[in-house]
């Protein structure tokens, strides 16, 4: 089997990888947020989510993104 650039297999690891960062990012979803200071915007941690993802899938899959699969 091959796994060079746009090849299935690389097609569906990528896909594998995205998903398994989606699930991340919805499993850091459930933790509450801090609040700092006087401001009304918490501090959550489902926000490292996408930054990790985009650093781990980097561009190579970042059709497979998954600000791109929510539209975003």
């Amino acid at each position: 089997m091959s796994t060079a650039p746009g090849s299935h297999a690389s097609s569906i690891t990528g896909l594998a990888r995205t998903i398994v960062f989606a699930a991340f990012i919805a499993v850091l979803g459930i933790f509450p947020g801090i609040y700092a200071g006087g401001s009304g915007v918490p501090i959550v941690l489902q926000n490292v989510g996408p930054l990790l993802a985009g650093t781990v899938l980097g561009a190579p899959c970042q059709p497979w993104s998954p600000a791109r699969s929510w539209g975003i």
